[in-house]
């Protein structure tokens, strides 16, 4: 799908719902309904998602601050970032970044 292509290469850009559905040629209500059939979540949700896999590689990394990730992943509230990661990872990002340090993954 070619939304999908288009999360891959701009989700650090701001991409909204209708830009997604006129990338495919289809009317915002057409593209949710496609896109949540074959993805298994709503768009947004799924850029989100994104958006924070690719933050936890940047902290992996041990390059950038967990603030530095947020904002260079396409969010542009550090509080914001914060809630989502929590939602989808279980723990905030410091205590994700604790949590590996200990490990000693990073």
């Amino acid at each position: 799908m070619p939304a999908v292509d288009l999360v891959c290469v701009q989700y650090a850009d701001e991409i909204t719902l209708d830009q997604a559905a006129s990338c495919c040629g289809l009317s915002s209500f057409h593209f949710s309904r496609l896109f949540k059939r074959e993805n298994g979540e709503n768009f947004r949700d799924y850029l989100q998602r994104y958006r924070i896999d690719r933050a936890k590689e940047l902290i992996l990394l041990g390059c950038v601050s967990v603030t530095e990730a947020c904002f260079a992943v396409g969010f542009n509230d550090a509080s914001h970032f914060s809630r989502r990661f929590k939602l989808h990872e279980g723990v905030a990002p410091a205590e994700f970044l604790r949590r590996v340090a200990r490990r000693g993954v990073a």
